[in-house]
């Protein structure tokens, strides 16, 4: 059975998934996951990878609360970002 919709949810449970990356050999995607914490009820985003169909979800950063702006490097090897 599904949940109602309440404002919680819609604040908490929510992720967004923006500013996609695609690598220059096209092999995998880089985005910035943005979530609200419940216990501080402060934003928080990380950058994460995947392959182009959506598949080997994987996160970049775990420290920080500000990761965002992910740019992969011209050959593909590396990965520049903002981070707080």
């Amino acid at each position: 059975m599904a949940r109602p919709m309440t404002a919680e949810l819609l604040i908490y449970d929510l992720k967004n998934a923006a500013d996609p990356q695609l690598s220059p050999d096209g092999s995998a995607i880089l985005y910035t996951l943005a979530t609200i914490d419940r216990e501080t009820k402060k934003p928080a985003s990380q950058l994460w990878l995947c392959a182009p169909d959506g598949s080997n979800k994987r996160q970049l950063t775990q420290t920080g609360t500000r990761n965002r702006g992910g740019r992969w490097s011209p050959d593909g090897t590396s990965i520049a970002f903002v981070s707080d």
